[in-house]
């Protein structure tokens, strides 16, 4: 298909299901891509110029689709959802917004860079993909329920976000190495349940860490820093963990423990008023 200069936009659903469609060029005039407009269609490449505005679904199964560039603001909820043969994208340095569920499911897509004023990225925009290693830049302040749940080959995260919504790496089974930068402050419930990991170090910055945060991992022991308020007693809930260990005497724990042997706080602390507590 030949798209000719002049054209600005392409309506929803243009070519729903075109299956036969394996290349377009999108014209510099163009501004518009409708939602669903490429929806299942052969397209093999696809590049998003930075004056494009795209509705919601417009590349979603499209199984055929191998490289991507994308350089408007905001890619929209599921644009890339379930494209299972992508493996490049290429973000531009003006992306800001990746959507909800945009890149689900891409389950050939092992390596990604997040450009670096990135703001926000949406629940499970890359959930059940083929990452293997993800650097989530400082810019990025969130990162929503199920953001990577279920990658199973992601084995490295390294996170400079301030709160890690609920079930933001659950079930990525592989995923053995979690660094943290100074910035995070709240680890969701469930965010890390089901990894791989067998060490992990919070920084100081954290201040809440939810129920079963960590559970079903290998993790021999969790230390929690002495800034943190509140950590739920279920927080290493099925791992047969040694211990818990709360650095500091103001750190509440929510519930009954389960998971760890031994529970170890600061004499007079508040924890020391739950059972298990040493």
């Amino acid at each position: 298909v030949v798209l000719s200069e002049g054209l600005i936009s392409i309506g929803e659903s243009a070519f729903y299901s075109a299956g036969a469609l394996e290349k377009i060029d999108f014209p510099f005039s163009l501004r518009t891509i409708g939602k669903n407009a490429f929806y299942g269609t052969a397209l093999t490449t696809v590049e998003i110029s930075q004056m494009i505005t795209m509705g919601e679904y417009a590349f979603q199964f499209c199984t055929k689709l191998t490289s991507v560039s994308v350089f408007c603001e905001t890619i929209p909820n599921c644009a890339f959802s379930n494209c299972e043969t992508l493996e490049s994208v290429t973000f531009g340095k003006s992306v800001k917004h990746i959507g909800e569920h945009a890149f689900d499911y891409s389950v050939s897509l092992k390596r990604i860079e997040l450009p670096s004023r990135l703001q926000t990225i949406g629940e499970q925009a890359f959930a059940g993909s083929g990452l293997t290693e993800i650097v989530i830049p400082n810019s990025v302040q969130t990162i929503e329920y199920g953001t990577f749940t279920n990658c199973r080959s992601l084995t490295s995260a390294t996170i400079g976000a301030r709160e890690i919504k609920h079930n933001a790496f659950y079930y990525c089974a592989a995923l053995t190495d979690v660094t943290f930068t100074a910035n995070v402050e709240t680890i969701g419930d469930s965010a890390f349940s089901r990894t791989g990991l067998t060490e992990i170090t919070l920084p100081g910055s954290v201040k809440s860490v939810g129920r079963r945060a960590f559970a079903g991992t290998n993790l021999h022991a969790l230390i929690i820093p002495a800034g943190c308020t509140t950590v739920d007693g279920s927080v290493l809930d099925d791992t047969g963990a040694a211990y818990l260990y709360l650095n500091g005497a103001s750190t509440n724990i929510n519930g009954n423990v389960s998971g760890a042997a031994y529970v170890f706080a600061p004499s007079g602390s508040d924890a020391c008023y739950v059972p298990n507590v040493y």
